[in-house]
């Protein structure tokens, strides 16, 4: 069930207004509209909760899809040794879109155009931030590992 983007509170997807604050659910830009989180910044373009883009009709009844968008996967190999457990961030332009613990992998919709990507772990850069042309329907996959010397990107795959 989706959120309404003005308080936050789950709505039926089909309802005019929400029932808690009156507003129609798809008109504001203060809560993400697929997992109710409570957006932060009035520039945000995703989620840093879910990894959806935030989008916004301008009559307040097309509700945001993740169409035309297209895909970061992280894909983070599974390591042993001690400190492997410390989760690494995951930024976009600047922001911090969700974070990669060992042996798991994360998906974020980003509008399609040119990103920045950049890791950091311990609050500290272990990554140079590159840009890549993220293309509508497409995927960017990138396989990381921690290790002894820092974060190694192992491979970095362009999709369908």
């Amino acid at each position: 069930m989706p959120f309404c983007t003005c308080c936050g509170n789950e709505v039926n997807e089909k309802a005019v207004a929400c029932p808690k604050c009156g507003v129609p659910p798809k008109l504001e830009k203060n809560h993400c509209y697929h997992c109710g989180e409570k957006l932060h910044n009035p520039n945000q373009v995703l989620c840093v909760k879910c990894g959806n883009p935030i989008t916004q009709s301008t009559d307040g009844t097309t509700p945001p899809s993740t169409l035309g968008t297209a895909k970061l996967v992280i894909r983070r190999s599974r390591n042993l040794y001690v400190g492997a457990g410390s989760r690494i961030q995951i930024h976009v332009d600047g922001q911090v879109v969700g974070q990669v613990a060992n042996a798991s992998c994360a998906t974020f919709n980003l509008p399609p155009g040119k990103h920045t990507i950049l890791f950091t772990c311990f609050g500290q850069e272990c990554s140079e931030g590159h840009t890549y042309m993220f293309e509508e329907g497409k995927t960017i996959s990138f396989t990381i590992k921690w290790g002894f010397t820092g974060l190694s990107i192992l491979s970095i795959q362009h999709e369908d």
